[in-house]
């Protein structure tokens, strides 16, 4: 059975950056309360966790309750269970109060019982989007409707004001972010080479210590000489005796001399690791706020190449790399079609170059990219939410599909599926639209008006898409593509 908890009947201490505590709440069950600031997720955490909209992370139970506050039945996040490492909890909105659910990870799987069946906590909690919990507990006949989105949370954005003032922010942000991390670098090599030479010197050290060992046997062996020596023997045994311990004095005062410059270097070493552990919290924090303006510029349709001048020049220049001034792109009816189907839309698309385009709206709510690319036509969500449109988490950015539009005209659509190494190129149905057959190069980037594809041998329009593609190493999710 699943375990919930009341707030109202739950008595817990709470104060700020206390430590989460457990109180008991009728027959045994726990509940997990903390104080402390929202934190959206650790750097350790999956990919696919971090992409979910209602993973909140290190969040208090207080936090928590702030998040849900006047949501409908329904509505849920999820946060880490701060006293069980690895586990998380389930808060859910039923009958107007919020219901904390713990949620178990054993053995690399996940569940609301100690017979944890999902492979991830993404599956479990998409699962249970659509089947009722009350499988687990009579009272939870509800499903996970309506996720809590911390990417709506203004609080964990910075906001856009002036943007050249944006842009500065996010040049120095990554000018000190850039400095830690060299500094930091730097640091770990230099204990590296400490660490290298304390282990030659703690070889040194061995050698030492077998050395003394070998004189004192010696010491020992010339006792037992002058014990049974002849009287004529006695005064080169006893000059050989000393010249032993004066060796042998030398040796324990070199040894001596190393033990001291270990003990030196050991706690430089300390000291080096202390630094780089005292960088790392600002790191992380830099790095993470590097991300909040990355995202806020980008809301407000600056470009990749626009990103790469602000870093090479320290301010967003007047001039845009990018200029969409002149594409056709700026007149819907260029591309969008509210009527079309997906079989008007490879009809008009078939053996166009890589790069054509145009949106459709679907009957089943949405819209639709339709593109040309490398001889195939390429069918993908655009999806329209309380955010904005975009084709992928966190990626609702845009306020407008001409928004959307203008930004993958001068950005490949490869961040969001490596197969379409293209951007929004040619609008379908633009004037002087280039010819050529849709084998023609494409390529990634570009201003959104570059050459005319090149003649392909044999290409044909394809009727489906492949279901979902893995997205490149550091970019967005991947999006998928359907049949409609």
């Amino acid at each position: 059975m699943i375990e919930t908890t009341d707030y109202s009947t739950t008595t817990a201490t709470l104060g700020r950056s206390a430590p989460e505590q457990t109180a008991t709440v009728g027959a045994g069950v726990g509940m997990m309360v903390t104080g402390g600031a929202p934190l959206v997720t650790d750097p350790d955490t999956p990919q696919e966790l971090r992409d979910a909209e209602w993973y909140w992370g290190k969040i208090s139970r207080d936090v928590a309750k702030e998040k849900m506050m006047d949501a409908q039945d329904g509505s849920f996040l999820v946060r880490d269970a701060i006293n069980d490492a690895g586990e998380y909890t389930l808060v859910l909105k039923k009958d107007g109060t919020d219901r904390p659910i713990k949620i178990y990870h054993k053995n690399g799987k996940y569940g609301f019982t100690q017979e944890c069946t999902f492979e991830s906590l993404v599956s479990m909690i998409n699962e249970f989007r659509t089947t009722t919990l009350k499988e687990y507990n009579t009272i939870l006949d509800i499903s996970l409707l309506y996720p809590i989105s911390r990417f709506e949370d203004e609080t964990l954005y910075p906001t856009a004001g002036d943007i050249h003032q944006l842009a500065q922010t996010f040049y120095e942000t990554m000018q000190k972010l850039n400095d830690l991390q060299n500094m930091r670098e730097s640091t770990l090599e230099t204990f590296n080479q400490a660490q290298s030479h304390l282990e030659l010197r703690r070889q040194a050290q061995e050698a030492f210590i077998e050395a003394d060992k070998l004189f004192n046997d010696q010491l020992l062996t010339q006792a037992r000489y002058e014990k049974e020596a002849q009287p004529h023997e006695m005064r080169s045994l006893a000059q050989n005796r000393t010249l032993i311990e004066n060796r042998l004095e030398e040796l324990r005062k070199c040894k001596k001399n190393l033990d001291e410059d270990m003990e030196r270097e050991r706690e430089r070493m300390r000291e080096l690791q202390r630094e780089a552990m005292k960088l790392k919290p600002e790191i992380l924090n830099l790095s993470k706020q590097k991300d909040q303006y990355l995202e806020a510029l980008k809301r407000q349709s600056i470009t990749d190449a626009q990103i790469k001048q602000i870093l090479k020049d320290g301010y967003l220049s007047a001039t845009n790399p990018d200029s969409t001034h002149d594409l056709p792109h700026l007149d819907e009816t260029t591309w969008l079609r509210e009527r079309y189907t997906r079989q008007d839309a490879e009809k008009k698309l078939a053996n166009k170059p890589t790069g054509t385009f145009l949106i459709r709206a679907r009957n089943a709510g949405h819209y639709a990219l339709s593109i040309a690319c490398d001889g195939r036509v390429n069918h993908c969500i655009i999806h329209q939410t309380e955010r904005g449109y975009g084709f992928a988490e966190p990626y609702f950015i845009y306020d407008s599909l001409k928004s959307l539009v203008v930004h993958y005209a001068t950005n490949s659509l490869e961040e969001h599926n490596d197969l379409l190494q293209t951007t929004l190129k040619y609008p379908a149905f633009a004037p002087n639209l280039p010819s050529g057959s849709g084998s023609g190069s494409g390529g990634s980037g570009g201003s959104g008006g570059g050459g005319s594809g090149q003649t392909g041998t044999g290409s044909s329009t394809s009727s489906s898409t492949s279901t979902r593609q893995q997205a490149p190493s550091g970019g967005g999710p991947a999006w998928t593509s359907f049949a409609a």
